[in-house]
């Protein structure tokens, strides 16, 4: 058409429909979300803020349920396994020397009540009950467990005169200087159905509560896993254990002192110089719950007419030179002179051997920094019988 005139593109003529409302290039209607991008508004700083803190949150929710459920995991595993006898399953072998337990079998199945009954640590093993027996003519008993302290030798004199209520033992105590620090129940101990009633309910529980850190550690369930994975060599192993205890309680087992004697030379004591450091670190001095056990045992003692030998055991001379900057010498005369006020009431002999000259002794009779080797430990109590063996009565 002439004149200029606009041609409409609307199908009747009139005003041109807008773009928006038409279609797109080809002719086909918009979708309303694209409608809708073109006109809403861009977001918010702070909308993308909350979106985002969102986000983090959630992913904070995942993350603290994760680690609470292998916190979790972690401990079940230790509590099942229990690979160091401290909740008393008793599903799984432990890692640890199961002596308690295994004495107070031996105990049970004594065929004459003792006369005789050693306490003391595992410094204490390789003193022989047949021995002691032969020097003085007693039926002598080896009491004595891994890690022994007070209340060890508390429940076991209970235990033993309970098997035997006519019976008047002696005794003779291995007391290591370290023995009278801060007394906390072992789990051994607390674990054995036999031992646990001599101690009031209390006292058990707050030895359970004291560390629960054990339960939820990584390196702990290393230790459980490494039993899983072992399994049958573990519990072997712990058969023979009880094969290496003498009727008496006395430990056959001279692996140790095969190996020394095919490679003769002084005891590596490492180990032992950064267990006693950590010890005499927060040794101030006896603790007044480990002198409360060890009096209630020697007035017990005392109450069925027996009487006793203290002996404070020797250590490699190297151990004590390390341990002399951090107070040993103070720590022992510490022990000697408490003792010292004690022996009149209680009616015992205290013999310290901490000196190898006191009995004769050789650095080279040490399997470690602590524990004697046996002909060693017989040189020892020979002249302990000497000085104090009409004591023993």
């Amino acid at each position: 058409m002439s004149g200029g005139g606009q041609i409409s593109d609307s199908p009747g003529g009139g005003e041109p429909t807008p773009r928006s409302e038409r279609g797109d290039a080809a002719g086909q209607p918009m979708a309303a979300a694209a409608r809708d991008a073109i006109t809403r508004p861009p977001a918010s700083a702070a909308e993308t803020s909350l979106a985002g803190g969102g986000r983090i949150r959630r992913f904070a929710l995942v993350l603290l349920l994760t680690g609470l459920g292998i916190v979790l995991a972690v401990g079940a595993l230790n509590a099942i396994v229990d690979p160091f006898g401290i909740v008393g399953t008793g599903l799984f072998p432990t890692k640890v020397m199961a002596d308690r337990q295994i004495k107070v079998d031996l105990v049970a199945a004594l065929p004459e009540a003792p006369q005789v009954v050693i306490f003391g640590s595992s410094r204490a093993w390789k003193l022989n009950p047949e021995f002691i027996r032969a020097q003085t003519g007693l039926v002598t008993f080896n009491a004595s467990v891994s890690g022994g302290r007070p209340p060890d030798a508390w429940a076991f004199a209970n235990l033993i005169h309970d098997t035997f209520p006519a019976a008047q033992p002696n005794y003779i105590w291995i007391l290591d200087v370290s023995e009278l620090t801060k007394v906390q129940l072992a789990a051994g101990l607390l674990n054995v159905p036999e031992l646990r009633p001599y101690f009031p309910s209390f006292l058990v529980l707050r030895s359970r509560l004291k560390d629960v850190s054990w339960l939820f550690s990584v390196t702990t369930a290393r230790d459980s896993l490494s039993i899983l994975h072992h399994l049958s060599t573990i519990r072997a192993k712990a058969a023979l254990q009880r094969k290496h205890w003498s009727t008496w309680g006395w430990f056959t087992d001279s692996t140790r002192d095969v190996k020394l004697d095919a490679n003769p030379g002084l005891p590596n004591i490492r180990a032992d110089i950064k267990d006693k450091s950590a010890i005499y670190r927060d040794y101030s001095g006896p603790d007044p719950e480990a002198k409360r056990y060890l009096e209630k045992t020697l007035a017990l003692f005392a109450s069925w007419g027996g009487h006793g030998i203290i002996v404070i055991p020797p250590s490699e001379p190297a151990l004590i030179t390390a341990l002399l900057p951090l107070g040993w010498s103070d720590r022992h005369q510490q022990v000697v002179d408490y003792l010292a006020t004690l022996h009149t009431t209680y009616d015992f002999t205290v013999v310290d051997m901490t000196s190898l000259s006191s009995y004769g002794g050789s650095a080279t009779g040490f399997i470690d920094g602590v524990h004697l080797r046996t002909p060693e430990m017989k040189k020892m109590m020979t002249k302990v019988l000497a000085i104090a063996g009409s004591q023993l009565r």
